[in-house]
């Protein structure tokens, strides 16, 4: 992973086949809840786009089995969006799936690459 410098961050709330490529890994209820994209912009920073799908059942306070965690999603994907893969670790908010019902918060496996690649 390298450290990111992003100009702006852009957030999506899109169902599968809206908007092309923002939405191209989006497959519909159960499986991708979100995806981040960053491309370059021309003046050595990247803009960064956060699409989540639409088809999902989202929550932020009623985590009763049945519904994703907004907020461990998106922590999940600026994650990404800072730089940082995937982790091995099942209750790492950096691990690659999200369960319903779930709330994960930052621990040692997610801090840990972030110290690495932004030096802290």
């Amino acid at each position: 992973p390298n450290a990111l410098s992003a100009d702006l961050i852009m957030v999506y709330f899109l169902t599968r086949g809206e908007r092309g490529e923002l939405s191209d890994g989006l497959d519909g209820p159960g499986s991708k809840a979100a995806i981040t994209y960053s491309k370059p912009n021309g003046n050595g920073n990247r803009t960064v786009w956060v699409t989540y799908d639409n088809d999902e059942t989202w929550t932020i306070d009623n985590l009763d089995g049945h519904k994703l965690d907004f907020f461990t999603a998106t922590v999940h994907e600026l994650g990404h969006a800072l730089g940082l893969d995937h982790a091995p670790h099942p209750g790492a908010v950096m691990y690659d799936t999200l369960g319903a019902g779930a709330r994960a918060k930052p621990s040692g496996a997610d801090e840990n690459p972030m110290r690495r690649l932004y030096g802290l």
